[in-house]
């Protein structure tokens, strides 16, 4: 039977400005697909089946897997099916397990460490860590994790709804808080909630079905705290309204003609009202969040309607305009991503373990009991 080798490559950049580097692994198999991450080995692991990628064959060494994690130690020498057979091949099949990222974790486990990526993708990244995890063998990637830190880092300030599923959950398993709260945060302000109750990206990902991102119970946190910011932000802009038709009003002229203040109110109160049918399509003086509209969207049709508020000459001080997108600011502001003690208190472990502790900045981190 002939050896193989997992190759890693760099994919060709056009330029600069095109985004972090991408790099890809891919399998240089035998004719029976078959990997030969330890050619002497006496396991064969098959990954892959149910992850819609093709499924993957590994020959590995048993008593390596064993030595790397208490995980593979049960399962394999234990009383399961996977445990060695008396007679026959022993194969194991692992058809929930990404063959790529299966194919890492082995070759770190087998000390083939040319041929561990230091730079790869985030999709890479992400299954790496999922299964590292489902094996409890995070630690075993300390001598990439600053390097690791690095990719995740390069995508901080990506828009793409997968990318920041995928790095919320990475800075967690790297005990990146700062990174991690602020991939909550955009994925709180971007993402609607469905008539499902389900969280969905701007571009489609639905975060229920994009599993894990974080520690158990994010995604509901997440999913209240979005509610709770979409229900403050038109707040202060109803406020506005209902002194308009029902109140005092805005102007706050010194003058004492009360039709001259009663024009200015009107004149405020047409324009807000006009500019919320251009911009909402109907009007009203309770301006909720729409189903399926992120807070995102909807502090962004605010500010537009702030911003097209017309006063009468003389009276630019009666402009309510500048407080409500000062509001808007400031509702987002008091409502930061918080986390709890144990979980900062996990992410710190996670940094001493990895060897990170050099790769968190000294800001002080809010927490909730």
């Amino acid at each position: 039977m002939s050896s193989d080798v997992l190759v890693i490559q760099d994919l060709p950049q056009p330029d600069a400005d095109s985004g972090p580097p991408v790099h890809s692994i891919t399998a240089v198999t035998s004719p029976d697909d078959e990997v030969q991450v330890d050619p002497d080995g006496d396991l064969i692991l098959r990954a892959g089946a149910q992850t819609g990628l093709a499924e993957r064959s590994f020959r590995v060494c048993a008593s390596a897997l064993r030595r790397s994690s208490p995980v593979w130690k049960k399962m394999l020498f234990g009383p399961f099916k996977e445990s060695k057979p008396a007679f026959g091949v022993w194969q194991v099949s692992l058809p929930e397990d990404n063959p790529v990222a299966l194919g890492i974790l082995l070759h770190i486990v087998h000390a083939n460490f040319p041929l561990v990526p230091h730079k790869p993708s985030l999709e890479e990244l992400y299954d790496v860590f999922r299964l590292a995890n489902k094996y409890d063998m995070i630690t075993t990637l300390r001598p990439w994790a600053a390097a690791w830190l690095e990719v995740a880092e390069s995508f901080a300030g990506t828009t793409d709804g997968r990318d920041m599923a995928a790095l919320a959950y990475i800075a967690w398993e790297l005990g990146q808080v700062d990174l991690q709260r602020k991939m909550m945060k955009e994925l709180v302000m971007n993402c609607a909630v469905d008539a499902e109750g389900r969280m969905i990206t701007h571009d489609g990902v639905v975060l229920d079905e994009f599993d894990p991102i974080g520690p158990p119970g994010l995604l509901g946190y997440m999913r209240k705290h979005q509610l709770e910011i979409s229900k403050a932000l038109p707040l202060h802009l109803n406020s506005v309204l209902r002194e308009l038709a029902h109140g005092p009003g805005c102007c706050v002229s010194k003058t004492t003609d009360l039709d001259a203040k009663s024009n200015c109110n009107d004149v405020i109160l047409g324009s807000l009202l006009r500019a919320m049918a251009n911009a909402r399509g109907s009007v009203t003086l309770t301006l909720t969040v729409d189903e399926g509209e992120s807070a995102a969207k909807l502090s962004t049709s605010i500010k537009s309607i702030a911003e097209k508020t017309s006063v009468l000459d003389g009276h630019l001080k009666c402009n309510p305009g500048g407080k409500i997108i000062a509001a808007l600011a400031k509702t987002t502001k008091a409502k930061p991503i918080k986390l709890n003690k144990m979980s900062i208190e996990r992410m710190n472990k996670r940094r001493e373990d990895l060897g990170l502790e050099k790769a968190i900045p000294g800001t002080p981190v809010k927490t909730s009991e």
